[in-house]
């Protein structure tokens, strides 16, 4: 009794409360009462005993986890590190092994040395083997791919996979994050190109890789589309590098105006004195709305210099009040450039919307280029006639001047024009020539043709049971007397390729069309078996992605990896860990 009175204060009990109770005069009767009963004795039996004893063992010593348990917690771990880009050194740390000891005492933390070096690796190999098995699956693949180069000055090369799942989904993959020693010549991105389609079996897959317009990787395509097997790759410039290649010159032609602001913008960012002013003063003028920040932009980025100006335009009363209160340390902008500067966001906000739409990864992008690029053009040309200032309408002019270069050819680019075609939303539709959807309907109908030629085809019609039973049973064949050159002549016109390439084509168009929001991938799922022929050609247009930007939100990841903090990472653990993120992040 009393060793189970101390058991009971160790697990925070009443000590005193069970001292008492065997204490009483009840009590001890009771006690008395059975030592003189038959056959029992003030001594416990010695295998009781030791049933208690292993009993409060069980209960203060902890047994450690199970093999299942330990391997659960460890995926987990492991999973977060990865998915959160921990250092695995965070197994180490004092306070996250004191949360894990909190949560379950008895789970044992592996080394940071277990996770990166065992547990990593075979989670890697798992994850390009599940990759593998899936792209395997895809009738079309296309690629993106892109170069930065880290706060290390190491450079690396990232590569991402889009295609059709058998459920018409667009699914999409990493297939390669590396550090890139060698120059960036064409020749050697060509072969480090190649050698990564080899790798990843996509020779008879691949249709298309999109790429920036640098002239080093639109050389590279060029030579790899002269690989065997290869040939029929298109190469498709980045839209959104393309609208980069338009926007620019025109933000440059206002660079006097675009100075002036970001030397406003700058000392509001370097003076704490200044900044609290404008944050005071916007809560006075504007008390129902909250306080907002200057926003600088970016060289390499024109949607920065947009973002600039429409903060700057919000705040517009209350930054002209703080410079006037802080006696005019940086030059504030007159009445005329103020309004030049509102202009000019509304010049470039269509161009920003376009950018935000495009660079979608699940949904199909590829057969809006065409309508998109002409919906800019008909949107400044609204916009022209509104417009009253001179740096606005210069800013104007170079846009229209930029897309008159870069937009005139688009519908000539097969790949773009099959990919309007085929997509229920637009069809013919998005094209304004004639010529332009003829051609690309004939093309559409002559590939129809051709899977149609290459299908297995019997000489004669396959004959029904009954047909057999009759020639079985009879020497002459009254239902061929009389049913088989009818039957005949309709086999004919159904072997006919360019006959039911036609037909099926012109079916497809007369059908209605569908709403922009809608999904063209869920039409074509919902008649698979009335366009088999077509299908394959859909997969193949609308696996392609109309901008480079996977590739580069790869890097945005990468640089939460690679930082201040770690940047010693070797390049096969960076290659590991990006490829393990985006596998657990899909």
């Amino acid at each position: 009794m009393v060793t189970f009175a101390v058991a009971e204060s160790a697990e925070g009990g009443s000590n005193d409360v069970a001292t008492n109770a065997a204490s009483t005069p009840t009590a001890a009767a009771s006690s008395a009462a059975v030592e003189s009963m038959p056959g029992t004795s003030g001594e416990r039996p010695a295998q009781n005993l030791a049933t208690k004893q292993t009993s409060l063992t069980a209960m203060y010593v902890q047994r450690p986890a199970s093999v299942a348990r330990q391997k659960r917690i460890t995926a987990l771990l492991f999973s977060m590190i990865v998915r959160d880009f921990q250092p695995f050194s965070i197994v180490e740390d004092a306070g996250f092994r004191a949360l894990l000891h909190g949560l379950d005492p008895t789970y044992v933390i592996p080394t940071r040395h277990q996770l990166s070096r065992q547990l990593l690796v075979s989670k890697y190999q798992q994850a390009v083997d599940d990759v593998k098995r899936e792209l395997s699956t895809a009738e079309a693949v296309s690629l993106t791919t892109d170069s930065w180069t880290s706060i290390c000055t190491e450079n690396y090369i990232a590569v991402t996979a889009h295609y059709v799942t058998a459920e018409f989904r667009l699914g999409s993959c990493l297939l390669e994050c590396i550090r890139y020693t060698e120059r960036h010549t064409a020749d050697n991105l060509c072969t480090e190109l190649r050698r990564l389609i080899t790798e990843w079996s996509l020779e008879e897959k691949l249709v298309a890789v999109v790429t920036d317009n640098a002239a080093n990787i639109t050389a590279a395509i060029k030579q790899l589309q002269q690989t065997d097997g290869l040939r029929a790759v298109k190469h498709l410039p980045c839209f959104a590098h393309t609208l980069n290649l338009i926007v620019q010159p025109a933000v440059q032609s206002i660079n006097n105006l675009k100075t002036k602001v970001k030397n406003i913008v700058t000392y509001f960012h370097q003076s704490t004195v200044a900044a609290a002013k404008l944050e005071e003063l916007q809560a006075q003028m504007r008390p129902n709305q909250g306080t907002l920040k200057l926003k600088n932009d970016v060289v390499t980025r024109w949607n920065s210099t947009l973002h600039m100006c429409e903060r700057m335009c919000e705040v517009q009363e209350p930054l002209n009040a703080a410079i006037a209160v802080l006696m005019n340390p940086v030059e504030c902008l007159t009445t005329e450039e103020w309004e030049a500067l509102k202009e000019i966001a509304v010049v470039l906000k269509p161009f920003d919307a376009v950018t935000t739409e495009i660079s979608a990864e699940r949904a199909v992008t590829a057969s809006k280029i065409i309508m998109l690029a002409r919906g800019l053009t008909t949107a400044c040309n609204k916009i022209q006639p509104t417009l009253k200032s001179d740096p606005s309408k210069q800013v104007l002019a170079k846009l229209l001047e930029g897309m008159q270069k870069r937009f005139t050819a688009m519908e000539s680019n097969i790949l773009l024009a099959r990919a309007t075609f085929l997509d229920p939303r637009f069809k013919k539709n998005g094209f304004v020539t004639d010529s332009g959807y003829a051609k690309v309907k004939d093309s559409v109908t002559a590939e129809v043709s051709r899977q149609l030629s290459a299908a297995p085809t019997d000489a004669q019609p396959s004959a029904t049971p009954a047909e057999h039973n009759r020639a079985a049973t009879s020497v002459v064949d009254v239902h061929d007397l009389i049913w088989g050159d009818f039957i005949r002549s309709t086999a004919v016109a159904v072997r006919n390729p360019q006959a039911s390439a036609l037909s099926l084509v012109r079916q497809f168009v007369e059908e209605p069309h569908i709403g922009l929001q809608e999904d063209p991938l869920a039409w074509w799922k919902a008649r698979v078996q009335v366009y088999r022929e077509l299908v394959p050609l859909a997969r193949r247009s609308f696996c392609v992605v109309a901008t480079s930007v996977p590739s580069e939100r790869v890097f945005s990841k990468a640089g939460q990896l690679i930082s201040a903090r770690r940047n010693r990472l070797a390049a096969k653990t960076v290659r590991m860990v990006m490829f393990l993120n985006a596998h657990y992040n899909e």
